[in-house]
């Protein structure tokens, strides 16, 4: 976390890897694109996720270590809440009235980055599967990070 989208594309590059796309994180989150309203299942539950429940919650306030939680069906951690995740896609609101059914890639150009799956600081609306946010690409602090995409290694 507290790593702009530059930061976060630059690393991805460095390792080899890349951000996902809105897209690809959307359908890793749902567990190979099952309906369900958070990566563990469709009940908001502090045992399975970091995120707040209200101003005056006692549990977590901060950022928890990768594979703290219950990976999902998909054996990916911390896809709803902990921290909201870079994505390689511009944001645009009403871009999935006009993309491509099929892997869309996200808009050409735009002012703000997509950010997916909430955060320590935010409450269940914020991690639920399908919930798109959007931050400017220089953005940093402690409740926006990333996940990298790496190729698949051929046998």
């Amino acid at each position: 976390y507290d790593v702009n989208w530059f930061g976060a594309k630059l690393f991805c590059e460095w390792k080899g890897g890349r951000l996902p796309t809105e897209a690809e994180w959307e359908y890793a989150a749902r567990a190979g694109g099952k309906n369900i309203l958070f990566s563990f299942g469709n009940k908001a539950d502090k045992e399975k996720a970091n995120y707040l429940v209200d101003i005056n919650d006692a549990l977590w306030h901060s950022v928890f270590p990768v594979k703290t939680f219950k990976a999902n069906k998909a054996r990916l951690s911390e896809m709803s809440g902990n921290i909201l995740e870079w994505c390689n896609d511009w944001f645009d609101k009403y871009y999935y009235d006009f993309s491509p059914e099929y892997n869309p890639m996200g808009p050409d150009s735009g002012e703000m980055k997509v950010v997916r799956g909430g955060a320590w600081c935010f409450g269940t609306e914020h991690m639920k599967t399908f919930y798109r946010g959007s931050a400017k690409p220089l953005t940093r602090n402690n409740f926006i990070g990333f996940r990298m995409v790496m190729p698949r290694k051929r046998s």
